[in-house]
């Protein structure tokens, strides 16, 4: 396959993954305000990180990507928070697999090197 074509898919495709997530958090914001609070947080916070708008001297700083990931992590916390009763999740349930979760992060956090 050609790379060029290979490249055009993936741009299509992140542009019809940004478009349908979008439109789905507008068509939840009265159900789940939200998940566009957190969509809309991810979209905002990420625009300086991928150099639309350039914000000092590098043109893009992946090394930001933990705060237009906070946008996210709350939408998805909240959802689960709405969601767990309708499924019969326990709050203790959650906060175990949350710290599970944790001590996966937290032992993979150790494994990076400074250049």
């Amino acid at each position: 396959m050609d790379k060029n074509l290979v490249g055009l898919l993936a741009v299509a495709g992140a542009i019809l993954l940004l478009a349908g997530v979008s439109a789905a958090s507008l068509l939840w914001l009265r159900r789940r305000p939200y998940l566009f609070v957190g969509w809309s947080w991810f979209l905002g916070t990420l625009v300086p990180m991928i150099g639309i708008v350039q914000v000092g001297r590098q043109q893009m700083a992946d090394r930001y990507t933990y705060f237009p990931l906070i946008g996210v992590f709350l939408a998805v916390t909240w959802l689960v928070a709405d969601l767990a009763p309708l499924y019969g999740l326990r709050p203790r349930a959650l906060v175990g697999a949350t710290a599970v979760t944790s001590s996966f992060c937290a032992d993979r956090s150790g494994s990076g090197r400074n250049p």
